[in-house]
């Protein structure tokens, strides 16, 4: 009977949370201060700016469609003056359905499909964003769709977006959840 109770205990909670469930299907990314999981058919990318910190992608010939995610950490000048419950106040207003309309004012090709200012990230509160914007290449340019969390956690801004052609991002919908989900700030970088 103990066994039974255990087995169906178990399979219960592998069901309500599918992050545990296949902990081997997963690797873990960690550095400068902050981990999170993401599929084994995803690898890490160089990234290209100095404020991403992580970058992984999806490896086209295992998945069947191309999105990546990038991590962004960037220090923001004069906290110290703010506690972080102050800052917490604000974090769930950093997209702010004004700031995003005058965006899609400035760049006409940006179309804000959903925004959420009560959200979490790292247990900290966040606001996020999912659009959709041209992105222009050497050669071509390419509708792409994204999703965009960001918090404040003294001294640093934490973004994590994630993007692909709209029919790969839904269907790379999955990651970025488990990303998100998963994502742990476990100390702040200092001032850079």
């Amino acid at each position: 009977m103990r066994k039974l109770f255990l087995a169906v205990a178990g399979g219960t909670l592998l069901l309500l949370n599918p992050i545990l469930g296949a902990a081997e299907s997963y690797k873990v990314f960690k550095g400068d201060g902050f981990s999170f999981r993401y599929p084994v058919d995803w690898e890490e990318g160089l990234p290209q700016a100095n404020t991403t910190r992580a970058l992984v992608r999806a490896i086209s010939p295992r998945t069947g469609y191309e999105a990546s995610c990038n991590v962004n950490v960037s220090f923001v000048a004069d906290l110290d003056r703010f506690t972080q419950a102050q800052i917490n106040e604000v974090n769930h207003k950093l997209h702010d359905i004004k700031y995003l309309s005058r965006v899609e004012g400035i760049a006409p090709d940006v179309k804000i499909l959903e925004y959420n200012t009560n959200t979490y990230l790292s247990m900290q509160p966040a606001s996020s964003v999912e659009f959709t914007a041209m992105v222009k290449t050497h050669n071509a340019s390419q509708m792409n769709r994204f999703f965009q969390i960001m918090t404040i956690r003294k001294p640093n801004r934490y973004v994590v977006t994630c993007r692909g052609e709209p029919a790969n991002f839904l269907r790379a919908k999955e990651v970025r959840d488990l990303i998100v989900g998963t994502f742990l700030i476990f100390h702040n970088l200092g001032k850079p």
